[in-house]
Parts: structure tokens; C-alpha cells; sequence
């Protein structure tokens, strides 16, 4: 979704009166554009987006707040094909780590931006990290075999989700 169709979905959401304020103001400070902390599923029917709280932030997901971190990355928040599921990359304590639907997975010194990926039938999860200065890539919650680097928007599904690349 373009950056003008996500600000219709915005508003359209807003008129439904899915959504009508933030609850908490909007984590723009380095964010490019509004892409990178609003996220709208691909059914169009759910919003997450990255909050302030003082100098900690968080995700609201459909009004619902998820605990506070040091950080979220920008960008990171994605829902599944079948928008039931939500994942973003929060950073505390010098660690970044997934949360899927809020839970954490395992800390890693960093998590590649733009890599978190659902399968197509939304059943498993896929995203590269980064430990000891070796990149790999997690697999359904598994670490599979380092790298010296992994290419951003590389990792990719099958189509019958099976399969990962």
C-alpha cells in the first residue's frame, strides 16, 4: 500500500468511525513519512501504529496498547495476509527483538529492517537478525545458519507456504 492509499484507508477508517483519535501521540520523530508508524491490515479493517509515552514507546493495535519499550523501528509493523496477526521490532536495553501479537521472541543484537515476513497462509514468520556480528535468518521462532550479511527484502515464501528462500 502507497503512502496516499494508506492516508485514504486512514480516513476511511476514521469516517466508519473504526478509528476517530490517537490515544497516544504518534512516534514521529525520525520517521520518513506517516508509513512508518501507521500500518493498516490488508483486509483494510485494522491499525496499528507506534505511540509516545515520555521517552518510551509502544504499539496500539486497534485501541489495544502493547508494553512500552525504548524504542519501536519504524516500519517494522506488519500484519499477516489474513490480517488476524500482528509483528513489529522493539529495542530495549540495546537488544531488538520480534513481538508477534505482543509476545516477544528471542533478544538479538539486531533485527533487519524490512525483513520481518508472513507466509502466505499466515501461518509462520520469517525475519533475519544479527548476533555477534553474523546475520541468519529466524524461522518460525528457529535460528537457521549465519551469514556474513543478508539483503534487505531477500527472504520470500512459497506459495504454498512450505517453503522459504
Amino acid at each position: 500500500m502507497n503512502a496516499k492509499e494508506n492516508n485514504n484507508c486512514i480516513r476511511e477508517l476514521a469516517n466508519k468511525k473504526l478509528i476517530s483519535n490517537f490515544e497516544y501521540p504518534l512516534a514521529v520523530h525520525g520517521s520518513a513519512n506517516i508509513m512508518d508508524i501507521i500500518t493498516i491490515s490488508p483486509d483494510k479493517k485494522r491499525m496499528a501504529y507506534i505511540g509516545q509515552i515520555g521517552d518510551k514507546q509502544l504499539v496500539v493495535v486497534d485501541g489495544m496498547k502493547h508494553n512500552q519499550y525504548d524504542s519501536i523501528l519504524k516500519g517494522s509493523i506488519c500484519f499477516s495476509p489474513d490480517s488476524r496477526q500482528v509483528a513489529y521490532v522493539a529495542q530495549s536495553d540495546n537488544k531488538q527483538f520480534v513481538l508477534i501479537n505482543g509476545k516477544e521472541r528471542t533478544p538479538y543484537d539486531g533485527i533487519l529492517i524490512g525483513s520481518l515476513i508472513f507466509s502466505p497462509n499466515s501461518k509462520r514468520m520469517a525475519y533475519a537478525a544479527q548476533k555477534d556480528k553474523r546475520q541468519f535468518i529466524v524461522v518460525d521462532g528457529r535460528k537457521r545458519k549465519g551469514y556474513d550479511s543478508i539483503l534487505e527484502g531477500s527472504l520470500v515464501f512459497s506459495s504454498d507456504s512450505k517453503r522459504m528462500a
